[in-house]
């Protein structure tokens, strides 16, 4: 083969590869991370991920009506009973109580349903986080704070693949992958003595589970993340430092959702 004859090889070569490698990314990225609203569709819930801050407990009320009848009685009790918290209680004695006993029923029962409920569901774990105490102390404790992650947890598992496409529930998939780093990562770095390292796997699985395919390649929520909040996570670290990020933004997006009352 001449040497002109060669470099032509090599230069269609190259095109292909890069065509290849622009197809692949494509794949991975698929739709748009960012999904559009209908006209209209957000009407009756404007400003979703407000109703996870602190400020947003005024709006709870605005959920009532999305809530299933069946629901709706154990729905209204459990967030006036959050209204009335004070003194940011222990979360596992919070929880053992019947109004937790009842907020862990309904969660269950608001995850299996409608958008809208999905959306009551993790406002009602937002305010937990923000109402109760579940930040581990000097000597260890980092059972609130993996109690308060399961509830994250279970909701992801369910919401994570289908929130990240809808525009209700986007922003507040997003801050609730955030907020679990940061719970799990007060598990993990719990006590003077030593870190948990069952806290740092079950957080490392569930999001590799939730970010990543079998295949290796990124998930729509994972692109979402990195568009949003870009640093957040980095799925290629082997240590703690896979939740370092989301804790750190987490903290900026909700300061007072510290485990201890924003004191």
């Amino acid at each position: 083969m001449s040497g002109d004859r060669w470099l032509q090889v090599q230069a269609v070569l190259a095109v292909a590869l890069l065509v290849l490698a622009v197809a692949v990314r494509g794949c991975e990225h698929g739709a748009p991370a960012r999904p559009q609203p209908a006209p209209g569709d957000l009407d009756e819930l404007p400003e979703p991920l407000q109703l996870l801050g602190a400020a947003g407990a005024g709006r709870m009320a605005e959920l009532d009506a999305v809530v299933a009848s069946a629901q709706r009685a154990a729905w209204v009790d459990t967030r006036a009973a959050l209204d009335r918290l004070e003194g940011c209680p222990k979360l596992l004695k919070w929880i053992a109580r019947p109004e937790g006993q009842r907020l862990e029923r309904l969660l269950t029962a608001l995850e299996t349903g409608s958008r809208q409920e999905a959306l009551g569901a993790l406002a009602l774990i937002f305010r937990v986080a923000g109402r109760t105490e579940w930040e581990p102390g000097m000597f260890g404790g980092a059972a609130g704070a993996e109690r308060l992650g399961g509830l994250l947890q279970d909701w992801l598992e369910v919401w994570a693949a289908k929130g990240v496409d809808d525009p209700l529930l986007y922003e507040p998939t997003l801050a609730a992958v955030l907020l679990y780093g940061r719970v799990m990562n007060a598990a993990f770095e719990s006590g003077l003595f030593g870190d948990s390292e069952r806290s740092l796997e079950r957080a490392r699985a569930c999001l590799a589970r939730l970010c990543t395919t079998p295949g290796g390649l990124r998930t729509p929520l994972a692109i979402a993340l990195e568009d949003r909040y870009p640093g957040a996570l980095d799925l290629a670290l082997e240590d703690e430092g896979i939740l370092e990020g989301l804790a750190d933004e987490a903290a900026l997006l909700f300061p007072d959702h510290d485990g201890e009352c924003g004191e």
